[in-house]
């Protein structure tokens, strides 16, 4: 049996076109949505970790007479390990030559008492063209430094306070 001329099986192709743009819309949607939840994914494992270092900064010092643990870095130290190169923080680019690095002896003062917190180690480069990742320890400011996926975000520990910088926040805890 022969169909009219009329009934031709198939699409027209504005019916594929239209079939097209909306798998576009839809697929872009996704994309968007599974960015911000990569985003809020990382940041809340890095306040995991920092909530944890302050827990673990705080009984070191309880059991070792006041003093937080030693470490053979010079300004900055890593909370954590994992880091790109071994470095968390590098401000060769401002003159004064202080780069942040994993340390070992650190590391292992909080192993002492407790786990090892793991921020997200995701490199921001400033907008001054300083490089930060993940969270330090500064020791001559006895703060806890970190930075998080976009700006406006809360730092997520209590007495902290953040700053906006090219597209993320940097968060600054002060220790007592």
């Amino acid at each position: 049996m022969k169909l009219p001329k009329r009934f031709h099986p198939g699409f027209t192709i504005v019916e594929l076109l239209v079939v097209i743009v909306v798998i576009g819309l839809l697929a872009g949607i996704v994309t968007i949505a599974y960015n911000g939840i990569s985003q809020q994914s990382e940041n809340q494992k890095t306040i995991a970790a920092i909530n944890q270092t302050v827990k673990l900064l705080q009984l070191y010092k309880q059991q070792n007479n006041g003093n937080y643990p030693s470490y053979t870095a010079s300004y900055y130290v890593c909370i954590g390990t994992g880091y790109q190169n071994g470095i968390c923080v590098n401000e060769t680019a401002t003159g004064n030559g202080i780069t942040g690095r994993e340390d070992t002896t650190f590391n292992a003062a909080l192993k002492t008492v407790g786990g090892l917190p793991q921020p997200s180690t995701k490199i921001f480069t400033r907008s001054n063209g300083l490089i930060a990742a993940g969270a330090n320890f500064d020791s001559v400011g006895r703060a806890i430094r970190w930075r998080l996926q976009g700006e406006n975000q809360n730092c997520g520990i209590a007495g902290a306070f953040g700053s906006n910088d090219n597209g993320s926040t940097g968060c600054y805890l002060a220790l007592q």
